[in-house]
């Protein structure tokens, strides 16, 4: 018996007013997924604001800080050297010095001109040894790498603003020099470390397959010596991770797009998706039957401010003997039962 595991991206949310007063997962109609909670486990479990740190502790059992950087780097699978430090670059509105907003739509017109700049800028400083890798080139995220610097405390998507642009050391300037060419749009590299070759993980969960699009979600695999897939899109991804749990392997499919829509603050479509991905559930229901499944969220994404929540999220788990339409629970934030993060894994 195989388990099949859904990991809904920053699927808890805000009640939102055009929904009734409701939340996404209480407004959107998921008979598989209540399903699940109805025949089940339904509680709650600790959130993490990045979802490398919550899948680190639902595997390990142990709260384990990774940068982000380093993370992605491993997902990304590329190599890094004694010396070297590497942070994700996400695209941000800054004026006068401050953070005004991050952004997760880039306008077209100004995508490949931001890299640029942010390489040039990088170069006429002489004393940056740097890589650049820009892996979305539609949401201008990516990774740099400077040699022979020390980690720079920059902010982050999932905190409060409270670091100056201007103070930020040598970087601060080149951030406000693209800022000053791109209408107040820049890079802002975060999440920054070195790989620390010491640290050595394993999962209580095994064997186990990965399959996300995400570089911080397979870097969990790299890291942990998981197997691992990159996706492509929603439906390929769900009848591939199907195909690897009739070959009874444990499988873990980790779905993005629930955090990018509530970051652009829209909260109509994170219920269209939570519907999709029950449909697509429900209409290979008689694959996933004699599995347990697990349906985990591994932190809230606010559609009202598209900032990160940090309330308990839910979780459900039953083994599917056969589907029924008949459901008494709702998948929802709504929960009273609570199971620490770090003894989840051992729990199921």
């Amino acid at each position: 018996m195989g388990t099949f595991i859904l990991l809904l991206d920053g699927a808890a949310d805000d009640k939102i007013y055009q929904l009734g007063g409701k939340t996404p997962l209480e407004a959107s109609r998921k008979p598989f997924i209540d399903n699940i909670a109805s025949r089940g486990l339904l509680c709650s479990t600790d959130s993490k604001q990045y979802t490398h740190a919550f899948l680190l502790e639902f595997l390990t059992g142990r709260n384990v800080e990774v940068p982000r950087g380093v993370i992605e780097a491993l997902g990304l699978g590329l190599s890094l050297k004694d010396g070297e430090v590497v942070y994700r670059l996400s695209p941000a509105m800054i004026m006068d010095g401050e953070i005004i907003e991050w952004c997760f739509n880039v306008p077209f017109r100004y995508r490949d001109k931001v890299v640029k700049d942010f390489i040039n800028e990088l170069t006429l400083k002489s004393k940056f040894n740097f890589r650049v890798y820009i892996y979305d080139k539609v949401g201008l995220r990516g990774l740099l790498v400077l040699k022979d610097q020390e980690v720079i405390d920059t902010p982050s998507p999932a905190r409060d603003i409270n670091v100056s642009i201007d103070s930020l050391d040598t970087i601060g300037k080149p951030i406000v020099n693209v800022a000053l060419r791109n209408n107040g749009l820049t890079l802002i590299p975060w999440g920054g470390g070195s790989l620390d070759k010491t640290i050595n993980l394993n999962s209580k969960i095994k064997p186990l397959t990965i399959v996300s699009r995400s570089p911080s979600v397979l870097g969990v695999a790299s890291l942990l010596r998981l197997k691992m897939v990159k996706g492509r899109y929603l439906s390929y991804d769900l009848l591939y991770a199907l195909k690897i749990l009739k070959e009874h392997d444990n499988v873990l499919l980790h779905v993005e797009e629930t955090d990018i829509i509530s970051h652009m603050r829209r909260p109509d479509l994170k219920v269209r998706l939570i519907e999709k991905i029950d449909s697509l559930l429900l209409n290979n229901a008689d694959v996933l039957k004699g599995h347990k499944v697990l349906i985990l969220v591994d932190h809230g994404t606010s559609s009202i401010t598209g900032k990160h929540l940090e309330s308990k999220v839910p979780l459900a788990y039953a083994t599917l003997e056969h589907h029924s339409d008949v459901t008494v629970r709702t998948f929802s934030e709504s929960v009273d039962c609570y199971i620490p993060l770090n003894l989840l894994a051992r729990v199921i």
